[in-house]
């Protein structure tokens, strides 16, 4: 059993691991040449109370205007953050486009990241690093 998943996968980072004080939309990751996608999320330390901060998904046709994903095209929960927790779910939708986006609740910082890995590649990913600077 081959059990090597690099030549299938490919990650993207959406939101740069940061201290998040404020609503931010993440980078866009273009899904072309991909059948699904997942988004994982990490959440550190948590100022205040977060009990509302939330990691949503949207998605774009043209990577410059974003709306919300429908829940039908959500594959698992976009989560209301915890500390020190990390979280995964799926799109189903049919956009060329998706980001993640984080909601800031009642906390006044939360250590946050996103990546959104795209999967069934129709070609394999390259090994170079990405960076969305």
């Amino acid at each position: 059993m081959n059990r090597e998943m690099n030549s299938i996968l490919d990650g993207n980072e959406s939101l740069r691991p940061a201290s998040l004080t404020a609503d931010t939309d993440g980078q866009g990751v273009d899904l072309r040449g991909s059948e699904s996608a997942t988004v994982f999320v990490t959440v550190g330390a948590i100022a205040d109370d977060a009990a509302d901060s939330t990691i949503t998904l949207e998605e774009s046709v043209d990577d410059s205007t974003y709306t919300d994903v429908a829940d039908a095209d959500i594959r698992g929960t976009e989560p209301t953050v915890a500390a020190n927790t990390a979280y995964q779910f799926g799109y189903g939708g049919s956009a060329r486009y998706i980001r993640a986006t984080f909601v800031v609740g009642g906390a006044t910082s939360v250590l946050a990241s996103a990546m959104i890995v795209r999967g069934h590649l129709d070609i394999a990913p390259t090994s170079a690093p990405r960076s969305n600077a």
